[in-house]
């Protein structure tokens, strides 16, 4: 049940991109935590999996202590905060860590946005959205699914 928070600047994504970003990244999380390698449709998962777009205001952001662009990389400023349950990423029968899952969250964050806002592969260009993964302790998130 993952809960991911995206912060840009206002108008850096439109609404088809946010559509594209949500859909695709809800897919390959549920994947990763699951442990699966290919997804299987689960309408409570999917119920559970919250994706929030937040914007700032130009000047509310600073990259290297400047408001301009002279620190901002290719993908332009943002920030991806992904949090799931303490424990959601360590699956016994997997072969994965979860300090593995959480790099293939990361990666799976940064894969997405390349693909989302047209960028080439990357070839050692600055690209450096942040992507934060964060548990949360038991107790600390609830989320009920949608009973049918």
């Amino acid at each position: 049940m993952p809960l991911v928070n995206v912060t840009t600047p206002n108008g850096a994504l439109n609404a088809r991109q946010r559509a594209r970003f949500a859909e695709k990244l809800t897919s390959i999380l549920l994947r990763i935590e699951s442990g699966m390698q290919e997804e299987s449709e689960n309408p409570a998962a999917r119920s559970i999996s919250h994706v929030i777009f937040h914007e700032v205001a130009p000047m509310a952001w600073a990259v290297g202590g400047k408001f301009d662009n002279s620190f901002v990389s290719e993908g332009g400023r943002i920030l991806t905060v992904v949090t799931v349950p303490a424990g959601a990423l360590d699956i016994p029968t997997s072969n994965l860590s979860a300090a593995e899952r959480k790099q293939r969250i990361a990666s799976a964050v940064h894969d997405t946005f390349r693909e989302i806002l047209e960028l080439p592969p990357e070839t050692g260009v600055k690209w450096a959205p942040v992507v934060i993964v964060e548990e949360v302790p038991d107790g600390n998130l609830s989320v009920c699914p949608k009973s049918s």
